[in-house]
């Protein structure tokens, strides 16, 4: 047996033994020994060698450990990247929302301002045609059917066709219903009857008193007339008068407290402008966490409002484990410059005050009869009633939102990702559009020898739902419907007196929304049951931020003020007028002077009183148009206004019109009010997919995102 143990066959023994016994030692022995003869492995008699084949499978392992490192590194980064990408997307949509928002609460609230033009309006319209005429025996102390009479009295055949403002201050002595006071005959004198000398000369000192009268009544009545169109001093307190004209505010206070129409409507067009300018703010680009602090800090901030909402709404939407430093997080707005506009319905008319004129007869050469005339107070330039947006025009909002995304496996770092979103308001309305001849009734000219001839238009409104948008006469304020109901709102018989708060309660039941109004107006209110939305305090007064002029133009409120002005009333206004450059001129300087003295009033937060408070110069105050006065001690609590419905628009359904196409039926039934959000697709803002007319042409301020979002673009399915 070998000492290694192994049996071996027959012929290999005898080899063996042959070769180990014959003592000789030869070369092919020596390599047979050595376990070298012909490769046999298994003759080796010494230790096994190395081949080289051990440690191959542990270089497969490494190479496979390898390939599942490195599709774990992608697929752990791709999961990453994914979530970045939604996350990223998710924080671009809400500040698309945002900044969308912020536009659309910008719109609603200038909608309300549309339709306070409109309230202040019919404010004016109700002193003109019912304060200003409750005094002729005509006019109609209830509601009856027709047109308004406009007759100083029901006995004579003297007829005004219009509205002719006429006041009395002593129940007992009604001069309105006098069609002419005529002359005191002045006997001869004769100088030797002592008795007929004091006779004459206390005649003459009557008739000298009845021309003064005569003479006083229509200048009282003009100058009421003009505080109801121009006044700037709400208390009047700050007028500089002299003369009749002091002593005759000491008479008509009452009547003429608050700022004239002209003024009153000139400061709400200039709030909507400062909102509208807001919307229209200049893009921002490269937005980051540090620009906001900035933006923050800007001397009018509601202006960034905007851009500093929708960074932060995405921001404050990332974590920081998921992307890299603050300023990585980048935000572009991509908006055109213009994303509202704006257009003014202007009207001028022609208003009339009762003057009494003296006409000699020719029966005395001292006296003169005392005839009543109308005297024209005429509006010398075109005033903005109201606005309507222009369709043509697109708001919306769109942004491009940039950020690193930390991952774990990159060679090249954190990998910057992009996304884009889009919003739009929408659902609402600001107002119609509508022409001058909307807010005038057409002047009558009456062939009758005792007639007063009328050239001209008369301020007017459509109230009942059958009345035509361009008032005739017989409709709107002119019906005895519209006018005897407004006058009953007084709470006061004929020749009682009355006072300011029957005055103001007047004018909010004048104020009240009409049931022509339906669907046309965005109107504040808080009718119906809703939970989430309240725009009035408890005494019925809703106030947000829209200052008068933007706060950058704030330093400078004369040239402001100058600039306006100018732009309302150009030298272009007079042309089909009877008033004169140097007329429109005067008006122009005179108004420049009292509105800088009553813009820095507001500055102090000292205007007109608005449910108990102030005016100020950055907030303004809206009463309930469906409620009483706060304050009013007949009804210490606001309580409804309440009016046939045909004047009164009052049903949520009615009022609550805004996206009135919803079909759930219970929203319908709610209603809503102003304007909602909705998000967008890109494509439908590049290739302005949406018409904004009936006609259906689109709209002109497509999205131009640049040269790198196009690029992006043709990928983006959003």
């Amino acid at each position: 047996m070998p000492k290694d143990g192994k049996k071996r066959g027959f012929f290999t023994r005898l080899r063996l033994s042959s070769f180990w016994t014959s003592g000789q030692t030869t070369p092919a022995l020596r390599q047979f020994k050595e376990g070298h003869f012909w490769g046999n492995s298994y003759l080796t008699t010494g230790p096994k060698q190395k081949t080289g084949e051990k440690g191959q499978a542990s270089i497969l392992i490494g190479m496979m450990m390898l390939t599942f490192i490195l599709f774990f590194g992608f697929a752990v980064n791709t999961g990453m990247l994914i979530n970045a990408k939604i996350n990223l997307q998710n924080a671009a949509d809400l500040a698309a929302y945002a900044g969308a928002a912020q536009q659309a609460r910008l719109l609603t609230n200038i909608s309300y301002l549309n339709y306070e033009m409109r309230r202040q309006y019919k404010k004016f319209l109700f002193r003109y045609y019912v304060i200003g005429n409750m005094a002729q025996d005509s006019f109609p102390k209830g509601p009856a059917n027709g047109p308004v009479p406009w007759r100083p009295s029901r006995y004579k055949d003297i007829t005004y066709q219009v509205p002719v403002v006429c006041i009395i201050y002593n129940g007992t002595d009604n001069y309105c219903h006098m069609t002419e006071l005529p002359q005191i005959m002045i006997p001869p004198a004769t100088p030797l009857d002592a008795i007929n000398t004091t006779l004459v000369n206390q005649l003459e000192q009557i008739e000298q008193i009845r021309l003064e009268n005569c003479k006083s009544i229509g200048s009282s009545n003009a100058f009421v007339l003009l505080l109801w169109l121009f006044n700037s001093d709400p208390d009047l307190s700050k007028l500089s008068l002299s003369g009749k004209y002091r002593d005759f505010l000491q008479v008509t206070k009452g009547l003429t407290y608050g700022l004239g129409l002209v003024p009153r409507e000139l400061i709400l067009r200039w709030r909507i402008d400062t909102l509208n300018s807001y919307i229209n703010a200049p893009p921002e680009i490269a937005v980051t966490r540090e620009r906001v602090n900035t933006l923050k800090n800007f001397v009018d901030p509601i202006a960034k409002e905007r851009t500093v909402d929708a960074f932060l709404s995405a921001y404050n939407t990332l974590g920081n484990n998921t992307f890299a430093d603050d300023n990585e997080i980048i935000m572009d707005e991509l908006i055109p410059p213009q994303l509202s506009v704006l257009k003014d319905i202007k009207t001028r008319f022609d208003t009339y005050a009762l003057d009494y004129e003296l006409i000699n007869t020719g029966h005395s050469p001292r006296g003169a009869n005392c005839q009543p005339m109308m005297r024209p107070v005429t509006l010398p330039a075109e005033l903005t009633l109201g606005v309507y947006k222009d369709p043509s025009v697109l708001t919306y909002y769109a942004l491009r939102l940039k950020a690193k995304a930390r991952v774990l496996f990159s060679p090249f770092g954190d990998m910057e990702l992009k996304a884009y979103a889009a919003a739009q308001p929408f659902g609402s309305r600001i107002g119609p559009e509508l022409s001058a001849g909307h807010f005038l009734r057409s002047g009558v000219a009456n062939p009758s020898p005792r007639s007063l001839d009328l050239v001209g238009s008369v301020p007017n409104l459509p109230i009942l739902s059958g009345d035509p948008i361009q008032p005739t006469r017989g409709t709107g304020f002119d019906n005895q419907a519209v006018s005897g109901v407004f006058y009953a709102g007084l709470q006061a018989g004929p020749y009682s007196l009355i006072d300011q708060t029957n005055f103001n309660r007047g004018y909010q039941v004048a104020m009240v929304p009409n049931p022509w109004e339906k669907g046309k107006y965005n109107i504040i209110n808080d009718l119906g049951e809703d939970y989430f939305v309240s725009n009035f305090d408890k005494n019925r007064i809703a106030a947000f931020w829209a200052p008068v002029f933007p706060l950058d133009k704030k330093s400078n409120l004369a040239g402001s003020v100058s600039n306006a002005l100018d732009a309302l009333f150009p030298p272009s206004t007079t042309s089909g007028s009877n008033v004169s450059q140097s007329d429109l001129d005067n008006m122009r300087s005179q108004l420049k002077s009292v509105m800088t003295q009553y813009m820095t009033r507001l500055e102090s937060g000292d205007g007109e009183v608005i449910g108990g408070i102030k005016e100020g110069f950055n907030i303004v105050r809206l009463e309930d148009p469906f409620s009483t006065r706060p304050g009013d001690p007949k009804a210490p609590t606001p309580i409804p206004i309440n009016l046939p419905g045909t004047l009164l628009m009052n049903s949520p359904q009615d009022v609550k019109t805004s996206w009135d196409n919803t079909k759930n039926n219970q929203q319908y039934a709610k209603g809503r009010v102003g304007y909602s959000v909705k998000i967008v697709s890109f494509e439908s803002l590049t290739n302005r997919k949406q018409p904004a007319n009936s006609d259906g042409t689109g709209w002109m301020n497509e999205l131009t995102p640049g040269a790198e979002g196009d690029e992006d673009l043709p990928y983006i399915r959003h």
